[in-house]
C-alpha cells in the first residue's frame, strides 16, 4: 500500500512526512521524526509511557493511527518547555530528583502537565487517576509532592484539607 503523507503541527512547527496507512503516531513520532521522548511500553495505552498531548489533550500515541493526527496539534515531551524556560512539571521533576531511569517520565511529566492545564482545582485523587498505575510506582510519594509543587509554581496549588492525603 502506498505511503500517506501526513501534516501536523509538531511542538509549534509545521511537520510533513509519509507514513505507512497502518503507522501508529508513536511510530511516526520517533521514528519518522527523530522525537524519541514517547516510548512504546505496553502497546495498549495502559502503561502511559507514550503519552503525548493531541490538541492539548493527553493521549496514548501508541493508540492512535498517525494519520488521525492529520491537520492537528501534537506535542511531545520534546516541545513541553525549553532549555533555561521548563514547564512547571519538568521544573518540579529536576528540583526533586523524580527522575530515575527516565523511560516512562515523559510520559508522566505529559500527563500531570495537561492535568495541570485542564483543571485549577486539581487534588490528589486526580494525580492518581492521571497518572498510570505502573509509573505512580516508580516514583511513589516523591511523584506526588512533585505534582503539587509544580500546582505551586502554575500558581494553582490548592491543598487546603489535602495535607493528610499526601501523606498517605
Amino acid at each position: 500500500m502506498a505511503k500517506q503523507v501526513l501534516n501536523c503541527t509538531v511542538n509549534d512547527e509545521a511537520a510533513e512526512v509519509l507514513v505507512q496507512p497502518w503507522d501508529t503516531l508513536l511510530e511516526a513520532l520517533r521514528e519518522r521524526m527523530g522525537l524519541t521522548g514517547p516510548k512504546e511500553g505496553c502497546g495498549t495505552g495502559d502503561c502511559g509511557a507514550c503519552t503525548i498531548h493531541l490538541d492539548g489533550k493527553p493521549v496514548a500515541s501508541c493508540l492512535l493511527l498517525a494519520m488521525q493526527a492529520r491537520g492537528r496539534n501534537v506535542r511531545t515531551i520534546e516541545g513541553l518547555g525549553k532549555p533555561g524556560a521548563l514547564h512547571p512539571v519538568q521544573d518540579a521533576f529536576v528540583r526533586h530528583g523524580v527522575p530515575q531511569c527516565g523511560f516512562c517520565i515523559p510520559g508522566v511529566v505529559m500527563a500531570a502537565a495537561a492535568l495541570l492545564t485542564e483543571r485549577r482545582d486539581v487534588l490528589q485523587l486526580d494525580l492518581e487517576d492521571a497518572v498510570p498505575h505502573s509509573e505512580k510506582a516508580a516514583a511513589n510519594d516523591r511523584l506526588r509532592v512533585v505534582c503539587h509543587f509544580a500546582q505551586y509554581l502554575c500558581g494553582r496549588l490548592q491543598l487546603i484539607g489535602q495535607a493528610d492525603r499526601l501523606s498517605g
